[in-house]
């Protein structure tokens, strides 16, 4: 199992994600009484319904406002191993290699974008009178392996009996979640959040650029492109007035000395070297 080549290494976020995991199973495990559905899982799980007018009281509320912005991802289903450790196994296979291309911190955007995918899921479902809550990373883990065969679809996957490419795994998995979806609008057990599934596989699929990999250009991708195109014209044009605001300050130093400046110049050389700093961290980070 495996795709976009072989990783000698785990990576230090998908590393940090399976310990994390297992670490946070574990305790729930200890802190939960037994024959318990989790006691962190009943405080962080994606409860929209109690997000959205069911919270008895604050702190219901913000433990479930912390499950939809991402922490619905870290919990796993206190029953037995088989959830954690199956989400972890196919984690461990294909993460690897969607860390190598968005590696440190855009990796954990990445991993957010996928979990806010699920969340919208959920929302799509709790106005359409949905009303369940959901744990688990299963929405993270369909998220790297979309993103692997939106960039690797003939890497081969070598399943127990037959070996397959990376685009049909997924389609497999896909039409499987699909099913199982329609199964649970008509009725059908509600103890596996197959949108969330759905969400995150949506959102790995786009990150991965799946579409535009295969010649077909979205609606939105020109609005996107005119935004950026915007946005980085207006960056250009603020770091020239800072160069030239720059300029003045190194001239005006240079003939009066330091004890010259003004309050308000002093701020602006501060902000300058506290900026090239974060930069220069952030591009460590990345490394």
């Amino acid at each position: 199992m495996g795709a976009g080549g072989d990783v000698p290494s785990l990576p230090p976020w998908t590393r940090r994600i399976l310990i994390a995991w297992f670490a946070i199973w574990f305790l729930n495990f200890l802190i939960t009484p037994l024959g318990g559905r989790g006691v962190l899982n009943e405080a962080f799980a994606l409860d929209l319904p109690t997000l959205l007018g069911g919270a008895e009281g604050l702190l219901d509320w913000l433990g479930s406002l912390i499950g939809a912005l991402g922490a619905y991802t870290l919990l796993h289903d206190q029953g037995g191993l088989l959830h954690v450790a199956f989400n972890a196994l196919l984690f461990y296979h294909f993460a690897p290699s969607v860390e190598q291309l968005f590696p440190g911190r855009r990796f954990l955007r990445y991993l957010w974008i996928a979990a806010l995918a699920g969340t919208a899921a959920e929302f799509l479902l709790w106005l359409f009178g949905a009303r369940w809550a959901a744990i688990g990373g299963s929405g993270l883990v369909a998220a790297v392996i979309a993103t692997n065969a939106a960039i690797y679809p003939r890497a081969v996957v070598s399943l127990i009996f037959l070996r397959v490419t990376m685009f049909q795994f997924f389609l497999i998995l896909l039409a499987l979640d699909l099913l199982r979806f329609l199964v649970m609008l008509k009725g059908g057990s509600t103890e596996v959040a197959f949108d969330v599934h759905l969400g995150g596989a949506a959102a790995g699929w786009l990150m991965g650029d799946g579409f535009g990999r295969r010649g077909i250009r979205m609606p939105w991708e020109s609005l996107l492109a005119g935004w950026r195109a915007r946005r980085a014209e207006h960056r250009r044009g603020q770091e020239m007035e800072e160069e030239k605001e720059l300029d003045r300050i190194l001239a005006k130093i240079g003939r009066q000395g330091l004890p010259s400046l003004t309050r308000a110049e002093k701020r602006f050389l501060e902000r300058r070297a506290a900026r090239r700093e974060r930069r220069g961290d952030r591009s460590d980070s990345e490394r």
